[in-house]
């Protein structure tokens, strides 16, 4: 048995598992490496899918307050929303508009009313007064049955509610 060489004791044996391990560990790095580069790819992919998505949806927020700003400027420049004002200082009756509070109320309630049927996003709106703990003065809202007037004895107080104060 002196001439015999066991197998493992081979000097191409040992180099064949070697360079075999070295490979099979090349392959794993690369894939690793690969796969990493692939998902960082990805992920920063979706960061700019986000991003652009978040965008978007601020420029529509800013769009739709700068909506509302120009509604609620355009309401409170009513007539209707004058002369209401003008009759409460007075006792009920607007000597500048020759009309009453109640005949204010009635053209105001028109004016939400088609107000409310131009803008859909709309559920609600109202006009809230200073006096009586903020008592709505009119109110017009959206229900499964349509767009009605809020009849004056269910006008609610709102004085305590935070867009009052």
């Amino acid at each position: 048995m002196s001439g015999a060489v066991a197998p493992w004791r081979s000097l191409s044996l040992r180099l064949s598992t070697i360079f075999i391990a070295v490979l099979l560990a090349s392959a794993l790095g690369v894939g690793y490496l690969f796969d990493r580069g692939r998902s960082e790819a990805l992920a920063e992919r979706e960061r700019d899918h986000l991003r652009l998505h978040t965008e978007r949806a601020a420029d529509d927020v800013v769009q739709l307050i700068g909506q509302l700003r120009s509604d609620a400027l355009f309401l409170a420049g009513t007539p209707p929303i004058q002369g209401t004002g003008r009759a409460l200082a007075a006792g009920g009756y607007d000597t500048a508009g020759a009309s009453s509070l109640d005949q204010w109320r009635e053209r105001l309630e028109q004016i939400f009313l088609s107000f409310t049927e131009a803008r859909p996003r709309y559920f609600q709106l109202r006009l809230i007064g200073v006096t009586d703990n903020g008592r709505e003065l009119v109110r017009v809202e959206r229900s499964d049955r349509g767009t009605g007037v809020t009849p004056r004895d269910a006008l609610q107080q709102k004085g305590g509610r935070y867009y009052v104060q």
